[in-house]
């Protein structure tokens, strides 16, 4: 009974914030720059389509489905907290690479932010969920650029597996948490199957001839996507940025890295980089993000490194 009654309250909230007028009083307030304190942000979401200034030559299109990240992004442009030093590290990294992979790109943000900073690179973006994918496509389209959209999961396995997601409508709505695996967010769980590829197949498939960054963001699955990479990795030593959320998932990341070949630097949001040899021992939530680094980016990293 109780999931009965939240599952229509979100419904009625989610059909109150595509309306019209409610759509019109946030861009009003966000055009008079009121902006509503966080505990507000949190459940007031905007759903629709606005732009984003100070990347690249031209501002960036978004279209919003109501996710807290899509909202941040909308109160506050490219000045939003959200991953903020994470962000200026991927366009300044973007600007140095030639191939470029968004592993996990939700409605692309970080894609479209790589392809913005370097028009030249090629971009590929990796989502499985169908409606995320859908927003995905949509955000690609509505800036025209030329970034492949790929509706697969990485791993290091090849085949349908089950793909999870929580919460009320988990797969009508972006709780930014879906992943392959169950033990992640088992709370009022549900599930669909979805493509699975590593990419070491997929270049070879699709002749991906070298690899020089990616961002990976797969709810906890992170080292199998680099071991379903490692024959990439120890070819084109990429930079990566990617989210550990725990020790034991930061100590299974470097060691599925070649010897040697990468320093460890934690993302602080607010301060910028450190080394950091035991990724995911923090329990600080908003400062997951982690840069494995070779050495042929180090100039970009000494630009970053907190003072």
């Amino acid at each position: 009974m109780k999931q009965a009654i939240k599952s229509r309250a979100v419904s009625i909230a989610n059909r109150t914030y595509s309306t019209r007028w409610f759509v019109a009083l946030l861009r009003a307030l966000r055009r008079l720059r009121i902006i509503p304190p966080r505990a507000v942000r949190r459940w007031v979401r905007f759903h629709g389509e606005f732009e984003i200034t100070g990347v690249g030559a031209r501002p960036l299109r978004l279209h919003s489905s109501g996710s807290l990240m899509d909202g941040e992004l909308f109160w506050f442009g490219d000045r939003a907290d959200w991953e903020k030093q994470s962000r200026d590290l991927w366009v300044r990294l973007s600007r140095e690479a030639g191939v470029i992979l968004d592993v996990g790109a939700n409605t692309g943000i970080f894609a479209l932010l790589a392809k913005s900073a370097n028009p030249a690179a090629t971009v590929i973006a990796f989502e499985p969920q169908p409606n995320i994918y859908a927003a995905l496509e949509r955000n690609v389209a509505a800036n025209s650029l030329d970034i492949t959209c790929e509706q697969l999961a990485l791993s290091d396995s090849i085949g349908r597996l089950p793909f999870y997601d929580h919460g009320v409508a988990a797969f009508e709505s972006n709780t930014t948490s879906g992943s392959l695996n169950q033990g992640w967010r088992p709370q009022h769980q549900q599930s669909i199957e979805v493509d699975v590829t590593t990419l070491i197949s997929y270049a070879r498939i699709h002749s991906l001839g070298s690899l020089d960054l990616m961002k990976i963001d797969v709810e906890t699955l992170e080292p199998a996507v680099l071991r379903g990479a490692a024959d990439l990795i120890t070819e084109h030593l990429p930079a990566v940025l990617l989210e550990v959320s725990s020790r034991p998932l930061g100590a299974e990341a470097l060691a599925a890295l070649p010897p040697g070949a990468y320093e460890c630097y934690a993302i602080d949001e607010a301060g910028g980089l450190r080394l950091d040899d035991q990724p995911g021992a923090s329990s600080d939530v908003t400062n997951r993000n982690y840069l494995l680094c070779p050495d042929r980016f180090a100039g970009v990293v000494r630009q970053f490194m907190r003072s």
